[in-house]
């Protein structure tokens, strides 16, 4: 979508929609904005939006967080690869609660990207601060998914480069090379979430 501002046209895109449906039947797209100022200036957000109408309307959209990717790379070429570093991923528990996970450089100042978190227990409306939640942070992670059990336990599952070797006889993509990280079970604290209502 491109809007004019001022005598310069500015450039709107999303991508990466993503619907969670609630327990209500409430629906909830999680998705990226891309804008390209009139400048040139790109910035990007993880957005969401609800409608309670299956789809026939759809409020405005809410900011989750800035998205800081800023793309994993290989540590012996140090060439770009392939990730999911401008799309994140949404699930929901039985109580409605909302959970988004992207991936993100904002915990290691902008110089690789780790794993982040939010949560909205408000069915999108509000949703809590990105935290970080990769295991090995000295390292690269990258394209998360998000899942959320019958019995309400959380799982992350992500791809890191913890077990990356210089040596070119052996896969560099080797199984496992991700990390999955159950956030918590059912009547566990939840001293990450304190917002978090079980």
């Amino acid at each position: 979508m491109a809007t004019l501002d001022g005598n310069h046209v500015a450039l709107h895109q999303t991508l990466g929609n993503q619907i969670a449906v609630l327990p209500d039947g409430a629906l909830v797209n999680v998705f990226t904005q891309i804008d390209v100022a009139s400048t040139g200036a790109v910035t990007s957000s993880l957005r969401a939006i609800q409608s309670h109408d299956h789809g026939a309307t759809w409020a405005a959209s809410v900011k989750i967080a800035d998205l800081l990717a800023i793309g994993a790379e290989d540590p012996q070429t140090h060439t770009g690869i392939r990730d999911g570093s401008d799309l994140a991923a949404v699930a929901s528990d039985a109580s409605g609660t909302l959970y988004v996970t992207w991936q993100d450089a904002r915990f290691f100042s902008g110089q690789r990207d780790g794993i982040a978190l939010s949560h909205s227990a408000d069915g999108g409306t509000t949703w809590s601060a990105p935290v970080q939640i990769n295991t090995v942070p000295g390292t690269q992670a990258f394209t998360p998914a998000v899942r959320v059990r019958g019995d309400g336990t959380i799982a992350v599952i992500y791809y890191d480069f913890r077990n990356d070797t210089s040596n070119p006889n052996t896969l560099k993509w080797s199984m496992p090379c991700g990390a999955a990280r159950l956030l918590y079970a059912p009547g566990d604290e939840i001293p990450r979430f304190a917002a978090a209502t079980r």
